[in-house]
């Protein structure tokens, strides 16, 4: 009988053994799935605030017109309110746990339950996102195509280094377009007076204020989990 207990206890001893082993190793994972996806909260921060910052200063030279406007400085300005960031989380390690049944060997129930719910974040937390998304693309690039000059704003964009380089993953690329500028001379003055524009800024301005609001929380909760899983390992 003792002998029994014994091999028992022995048994039990080497599953928590193997349990606490494939944890942490679930846990190193995690760790670098949620890095990434931290890296990448940080790239669409800097793009999304060159989009604000570009809007406020657009909507600076509509409430102060001069026809000494530079056609360039704004299709620069522009240019950089057409991005539409999109967090793309990272999911393949965070959803092999969970399809596979093996979310229960994290004993933290804490970070436990934040894992189990992160897909259920990034779902609340984009929805800004992709509202600005769809009005860019069913409304807003459509008026700069029918007012303005799309193609020197796109010329703008392609070949600005700071915007390109936080939309790709090569922080390197150097884009050559070969779309150039338009032959056709719109005048700036006159796009600004458009109140459509105004109003379309300040869509971009609100839609993208709101999704950078969302995404300081979801940050704050990738932080959150980073820490745990650190005081774990």
């Amino acid at each position: 009988m003792i002998g029994i207990l014994l091999a028992l206890q022995v048994n039990n001893w080497n599953e928590a053994y193997q349990d606490r082993k494939e944890e942490r190793q679930i846990l190193r994972q995690l760790r670098s799935e949620f890095q990434t996806n931290l890296d990448q909260l940080h790239d669409k921060f800097a793009l999304r605030e060159r989009l604000l910052n570009s809007g406020i200063e657009i909507l600076s030279l509509i409430n102060n017109p001069t026809a000494n406007i530079n056609p360039d400085t704004l299709d620069f300005l522009l240019s950089r309110t057409l991005p539409a960031p999109t967090f793309d989380a990272s999911l393949g390690v965070t959803s092999d746990i969970i399809n596979s049944g093996k979310l229960y060997l994290i004993q933290n129930d804490t970070l436990r339950q934040l894992i189990s719910g992160w897909n259920g974040d990034i779902s609340f937390a984009i929805e800004e996102e992709i509202i600005w998304r769809e009005h860019r693309d069913r409304t807003y690039i459509p008026f700069l195509t029918e007012k303005y000059s799309l193609r020197n704003i796109q010329n703008d964009l392609l070949n600005d280094p700071a915007m390109v380089n936080i939309m790709t993953f090569n922080k390197n690329v150097r884009v050559a377009t070969l779309i150039g500028k338009s032959m056709e001379k719109p005048e700036a003055a006159d796009f600004l007076n458009n109140s459509d524009l105004e109003d379309h800024i300040s869509n971009m301005l609100t839609f993208n204020y709101m999704a950078k609001i969302q995404m300081m929380g979801l940050q704050e909760k990738v932080e959150t989990i980073i820490k745990m899983i650190d005081s774990e390992l």
